[in-house]
């Protein structure tokens, strides 16, 4: 709906995202570490969790059928520390630090973060190259390993460790859950 403004339309009032973008990256900034692994964990796993309970999803793993202690080196030491290195440290870590001081003639990137942080979240699912949908629920999880990597690098942190810490904790339940589904199955 326009109104009349001195004789010219102004357009209706447009949704403004930057304040409330502001107050929650403030509010990440300022809680601690192990909040912020909590909320992340929340984070990835709530809509990752979801999107595996629709009937077409398939998050089987080629290590389901290892032994308990290879699923544990694997999904909860190897892959954290290999992927976080490879997709967040290399994209954001390089990209944010090559892209900060290149521009394209006059065009300056300023604003170069959502950016890499949606590329290192794209890689991450494609990564994960099981089924279309585990790739979509890596590519979840890959956007708040993204976002928690370009946070924890604002907050001072050591990006790399507070990503690889988010992501072993969210394999733990796989590698429980597998775990549990292993005992019982050995009962019949």
């Amino acid at each position: 709906m326009l109104t009349e403004n001195r004789g010219r339309p102004t357009p209706p009032p447009v949704f403004n995202h930057q304040p409330a973008m502001r107050k929650l990256y403030r509010f990440l900034l300022s809680i601690k570490l192990w909040q912020f692994v909590l909320l992340a964990f929340i984070a990835a796993y709530v809509p990752t969790f979801l999107w595996g309970l629709l009937p077409f999803a398939d998050y089987t793993h080629p290590l389901d059928s290892a032994s308990f202690i290879m699923r544990l080196l694997s999904h909860i030491i190897a892959a954290p520390l290999y992927e976080t290195l490879m997709v967040q440290t290399m994209i954001i870590g390089v990209g944010s630090i090559i892209l900060k001081h290149w521009q394209l003639g006059n065009f300056r990137f300023k604003h170069y973060s959502w950016p890499l942080i949606i590329l290192s979240a794209v890689v991450f699912g494609i990564a994960h190259n099981y089924h279309w949908t585990y790739q979509v629920g890596a590519g979840i999880l890959g956007l708040v390993l993204g976002f928690a990597y370009y946070v924890a690098r604002k907050r001072r942190q050591n990006a790399y460790i507070t990503v690889v810490i988010i992501h072993a904790v969210f394999n733990v339940p796989a590698v429980l859950e597998r775990a549990v589904a292993d005992r019982i199955t050995s009962f019949f």
